[in-house]
């Protein structure tokens, strides 16, 4: 297959998901006037240390087996080994779930006591929930990854609209009606998660049957060990910040920061999920080509102007958006979302440097960078955090994921050189860097001038990428026949 082909099936199958991403993190951004006038900045930072426990517990028990399911599914050509690695992969994510929700269910008690300082009952309940959440989160991973596999992708849409109709209808009722409070944001999520999970499980275990092989497991557990302990660094690295701002400067600083962490995931939401689900997928599928590396190079140049375009994109609007759905009190969100929004950049970028470590097997290394990531929150957070606040743990945050992106890239050029176009991404990170700047002026202006101001500067950004030489002559032909038969179309 070609590489113009590979890349077109590409980009086709990640449109489709960042419709479903969207679909499915929609909810959030639709129910998030609801959370900010119903709930004070306190209660919003505690259902953010709510978020935070199930990112622990998802992290831990997950393993790395969703991923090692797209790995090893293309390890063989025969579908009855394909489907017998996914129904291995699903049987032992509901086993090491279940027992090691268990095992945190004996300590239920001391957890809460750590997290909320506070073990009553409505903190007891929010636990509960969400650790049952995560049992039927984890298996759902596994059935994602089979998706992905064989590219469902339009099966993944629809699946996700179902999910957010549901979640803002059960959460909207909780929350205004009951007046259910964090209680019912956790519930309306997990009555979300349970619809996905029984469609999936049902059309997985259809599809690939009820098998478990032990030798598949043992290849599959070795390729993912290093994910397990990479993600407990991770999630300490990730989380760092969180409790740092909650011990240094208390709950409405952790409430503010999770805002801008919000918009700031609209970069994930849009671009690096995803990106991630089809070319997780994609990348193992034409490792085999003789163009495997100049096709991830070309991939490369595109995501750096998409990348770019949203980021900015979120930026220009923030303003708005924040002062339009939120209370006065979230306003500080918006003057440290420049900093925090390139977090989701270089998360797409350490993903795409990541082949040549996954390809070749050598996932240790994806342990040793966490632990390089881990330190490097932790040191810049103490020194940063007590210096500037909340912006220093913004600073801290990027300049964290900036050293392990670029390790990343050296780790993994050694098991796999691909040439990828530095100086056009610097160039573009340059150009990033000061139309943000401009955009962070323009806020200065009255809310009209400053709109229109904005979407004169996010035109001229369109210009500067189309003419900077991050793209080629042939992708510049491309482009404008793309905008041109759409303007015929119409």
């Amino acid at each position: 297959m070609s590489e113009k082909s590979d890349i077109g099936r590409f980009f086709k199958h990640s449109s489709i998901y960042a419709i479903g991403n969207i679909l499915n993190r929609i909810g959030a951004f639709v129910l998030l006037p609801i959370y900010t006038t119903y709930l004070t900045v306190g209660e919003y930072g505690a259902l953010e240390l709510f978020y935070l426990v199930a990112a622990v517990v998802s992290g831990v028990l997950a393993v790395g087996i969703a991923h090692a399911t797209l790995r090893f599914y293309f390890e063989f050509e025969d579908i009855k080994d394909r489907n017998a690695v996914v129904s291995t992969n699903l049987i032992a994510s509901a086993l090491i779930t279940l027992v090691g929700v268990f095992i945190l269910l004996l300590f239920d008690n001391q957890i809460a006591m750590l997290v909320f300082g506070s073990d009553e009952k409505n903190v007891m309940l929010g636990l509960y929930i969400v650790l049952a959440t995560m049992v039927l989160e984890l298996s759902t991973q596994v059935c994602l990854a089979y998706l992905r596999a064989r590219e469902l992708s339009v099966f993944y849409v629809v699946l996700s609209l179902i999910k957010l109709v549901i979640q803002v209808a059960v959460n909207s009722y909780l929350i205004i009606v009951e007046g259910a409070g964090i209680t019912g944001i956790l519930a309306g999520n997990l009555i979300a998660v349970a619809t996905g999970w029984l469609v999936l499980i049902v059309y997985t275990l259809y599809s690939c049957g009820v098998r478990f092989h032990f030798d598949k497991m043992k290849s599959i557990v070795v390729y993912s060990f290093p994910f397990l302990l990479g993600t407990i660094v991770g999630i300490i690295a990730v989380n760092a910040d969180r409790f740092m701002l909650n011990q240094f400067m208390g709950l409405e600083a952790v409430g503010i920061y999770a805002l801008a962490m919000k918009l700031t995931l609209l970069v994930e939401v849009l671009i690096a999920e995803p990106f991630s689900k089809s070319y997780g997928a994609y990348r193992f599928s034409i490792m085999k080509n003789d163009d495997a590396g100049e096709t991830q190079s070309s991939i490369t140049r595109y995501m750096t102007v998409i990348v770019s375009l949203a980021m900015i994109g979120i930026v220009y609007s923030s303003h708005e958006i924040i002062t339009i759905m939120s209370n006065p009190e979230y306003y500080t969100a918006v003057v440290i979302l420049p900093v925090l929004i390139f977090i989701g950049g270089f998360k797409v970028f350490t993903y795409i440097f990541q082949t040549g470590i996954l390809y070749k097997k050598a996932t240790k290394h994806i342990f040793y960078l966490s632990v390089l990531g881990c330190c490097s929150i932790i040191v810049l957070n103490y020194i940063f955090i007590n210096a500037y606040g909340l912006l220093g743990a913004c600073i801290a945050k990027v300049a964290a994921s900036g050293i392990v992106l670029m390790m990343t890239n050296y780790v993994s050029q050694k098991y796999m050189a691909v040439k990828y176009p530095y100086m056009r991404i610097l160039e573009v990170l340059g150009i990033t860097i000061i139309f943000i700047i401009l955009g962070v002026g323009a806020n200065e202006l009255d809310f009209w001038p400053a709109i229109a101001a904005k979407i004169i500067l996010y035109a001229l950004l369109i210009v500067t990428l189309f003419y900077c030489g991050v793209l080629t002559k042939e992708d510049k032909v491309k482009a404008k026949n793309l905008v041109l038969s759409r303007i015929n179309a119409n």
